[in-house]
């Protein structure tokens, strides 16, 4: 244990101070990390380097399928649904892939706004999170795609 984490947990047991994560007490700690959220602390009490990355990709998808969620709705509103002929399960997925597209719009709104209690979440999880979003945001696309290309 190196000095500065030293002198951060002999402050903390002096000191009430909250994680700048996740909020939670740091009175008695025994290491220069947060036992809620794991981030390291620095002497400071900051966060020494927020993981901003599985954030960023679910918000870029949940923004990018939202902003085509609200075209769908205008030429939904204007158009009609899109008919697929007698192809029934090409417009079931077709349907699911424009409630999809349509759902992510507030999600996109709560994604941003939950951004500090997201990032105080652990790593691993968050990169779950990221990957599953990022995998449902590319399965309707192709879906989608697949619908407009070649049942159209």
């Amino acid at each position: 244990m190196s000095s500065t984490e030293q002198e951060l947990i002999v402050y903390l047991q002096d000191h009430d101070a909250n994680c700048p994560t996740c909020g939670y007490h740091l009175n008695h700690l025994t290491s220069a990390r947060c036992p809620e959220c794991g981030s390291e602390l620095i002497l400071g009490v900051g966060v020494g380097m927020p993981i901003l990355g599985p954030w960023a990709l679910i918000a870029a998808c949940f923004c990018w399928t939202g902003g085509l969620g609200c075209i769908l709705i205008a030429v939904i509103w204007q158009f009609g649904m899109v008919r697929l002929g007698t192809d029934l399960v090409a417009q079931r997925f077709f349907q699911g892939a424009v409630f999809y597209f349509i759902a992510t719009i507030p999600l996109s709104i709560i994604t941003l706004i939950i951004r500090r209690r997201f990032i105080a979440i652990a790593a691993a999880r968050q990169w779950r999170s990221a990957l599953a979003v990022l995998f449902l945001t590319l399965l309707n696309l192709g879906v989608f795609g697949w619908v407009i290309v070649f049942k159209r």
